[in-house]
């Protein structure tokens, strides 16, 4: 090859090399001098959902009474019902204290004339006589409270004649506006002998 052929080579790709170089470069500085376009997230738009906490709707725990506060409620309610239990047959007993006339519906030729009292709590006790006819025997008594009602014994003291036997009227009488009325079983010698309705009044 010739000198000057060579010179002309070697001047043409340096020539391309400084032309690629100075690509380079540019494109380098273009870059460089970019402004960044920023990444900005898209914001969140959802509402966040509100925590609610559900009610207790447990019962309050009460606090038990104590065995000795119950044992005392209980104590105090008896002796309330007692007292007025004790009252009540006080009450009665007082009101049926005094002289009264008990008659049979079915025996009327005969009438019970008694004087009654209280005796204690429940018990009431009394004498009195019998009138049959013309005959008169002594009586005598006893008996006590069924709630309301009186139970009374009216035994003869002595027989109607020798050899006679004894009575004991069984009475089971209410009372009701100064008035004692209910039944009666009447009994000779150990057997019934007669039951119907007795009626009983006070007497001066």
């Amino acid at each position: 090859m010739k000198p000057a052929a060579a010179i002309s080579c070697l001047l043409l790709f340096s020539g391309l090399c400084l032309s690629l170089f100075q690509g380079i470069s540019v494109a380098g500085a273009v870059d460089a001098g970019a402004i960044a376009v920023p990444t900005i997230p898209p914001a969140n738009m959802d509402v966040p959902a509100p925590k609610i906490t559900p009610p207790n709707m447990d019962m309050p725990d009460t606090k038990p009474k104590m065995q000795s506060e119950l044992e005392n409620n209980s104590s105090a309610s008896q002796m309330q019902a007692g007292n007025a239990s004790s009252e009540a047959e006080r009450d009665l007993g007082d009101a049926i204290s005094g002289k009264w006339t008990v008659r049979f519906q079915e025996m009327r030729d005969r009438a019970l004339d008694l004087t009654l009292w209280s005796a204690g709590r429940e018990n009431v006790m009394g004498f009195g006589a019998l009138t049959k006819g013309s005959t008169t025997v002594s009586m005598s008594a006893s008996g006590s409270f069924a709630g309301e009602e009186l139970l009374l014994a009216v035994k003869s003291a002595q027989p109607e004649y020798e050899g006679a036997k004894s009575e004991q009227y069984d009475l089971d009488l209410l009372l009701e506006n100064d008035t004692l009325s209910g039944s009666y079983i009447l009994r000779a010698g150990g057997q019934i002998s007669s039951s119907g309705n007795a009626t009983a009044s006070r007497r001066a």
